[in-house]
């Protein structure tokens, strides 16, 4: 993922030297996932391009087989069949800046999840003041039943 930030998910709690990177897999990428899936517990894959049936299976398979989530990002990652849960930001605020100067210190989100069971949204700082990720609770309620 060409867009993956080391430094933004550090700083959200992950920890830099537990994290796998592969850069350009190439036209074996599905092979690729595919090690991932059976030595990890959550890949995030932005596939390259329109994934074959046959790929879908077999990594959905793996990662069912292994307790793996497979997050999926991008164009691609969209067309890909049997997801269970779709997450999508809604809305979002930024806080820090005032009357055309300052600096953005906090953005509030709107992150919807929508699945075959219907969906539900939170509030949530991504990140918040203090720099952490955080449910909203104080404004908004934490958790609200969309249509």
């Amino acid at each position: 993922m060409p867009d993956f930030g080391v430094l933004a998910a550090a700083g959200m709690g992950a920890e830099p030297e537990r994290l796998l990177l592969v850069d350009e897999p190439g036209e074996r990428w599905p092979d690729v996932v595919a090690a991932l899936v059976e030595a990890v517990d959550l890949v995030l894959l932005r596939p390259p391009a329109v994934p074959s049936g046959a790929a879908v299976r077999r990594l959905s398979a793996l990662a069912r087989r292994h307790g793996c989530v497979l997050a999926l990002s991008g164009p691609y990652g969209r067309q890909w069949p049997g997801v269970q849960l779709r997450l999508r930001v809604g809305k979002a605020e930024w806080a820090g800046v005032g009357d055309g100067h300052g600096l953005l210190s906090a953005r509030l989100a709107r992150v919807v999840a929508e699945g075959r069971e219907g969906g539900r949204s939170a509030w949530v700082w991504l990140p918040g003041p203090d720099g952490t990720v955080t449910a909203e609770t104080t404004m908004r309620p934490a958790l609200e039943v969309v249509g």
